[in-house]
């Protein structure tokens, strides 16, 4: 198996709602899954971009209309995401941490939140969140199996 991707740029600028971001998640698993040799990283760049994407539309964008704008850009042994939005900063100008669950828990017990910041913290590598301006700025990367 080839462990690098090709160098070419997806870059996309779509509504803020669930419908856009559902739409563009298809579009971007198209590309990558023409790019790359690995799989995994696609199924990783599915939920790490679905997460983030859809905290934007339901936190960032939960009083108002904006657009999301996703750059990814395959190359070597990694691909780097960059998502940027105009929407509210997060809550204390930093990363939420995520949250773990107890085994065992109630599904009616779990606890409002949290989980998508944890699967991203543990699929992705390299994350940063800044705020420049009036926009949101995420960059994080996934790496292929087996890079340094």
């Amino acid at each position: 198996m080839n462990d690098t991707l090709p160098q070419s740029t997806i870059s996309l600028r779509i509504p803020g709602d669930a419908h856009s971001v559902r739409q563009a998640l298809d579009r971007i698993d198209t590309a990558l899954r023409a790019a790359a040799q690995d799989p995994a990283i696609c199924d990783k760049a599915q939920i790490v971009l679905g997460e983030v994407m859809n905290n934007v539309v339901e936190h960032a964008y939960a009083s108002r209309n904006g657009t999301i704008e996703v750059d990814i850009a395959p190359g070597g042994t990694s691909i780097s995401f960059l998502v940027t939005d105009e929407g509210d900063p997060m809550p204390e100008g930093a990363l939420p941490s995520g949250r773990a669950v107890e085994d065992g828990t109630a599904l009616d017990a779990l606890p409002e939140g949290g989980f998508g910041w944890l699967l991203i913290h543990q699929l992705a590598q390299g994350i940063e969140y800044r705020r420049v301006g009036s926009r949101n700025e995420l960059r994080f990367r996934l790496d292929l199996a087996g890079a340094p």
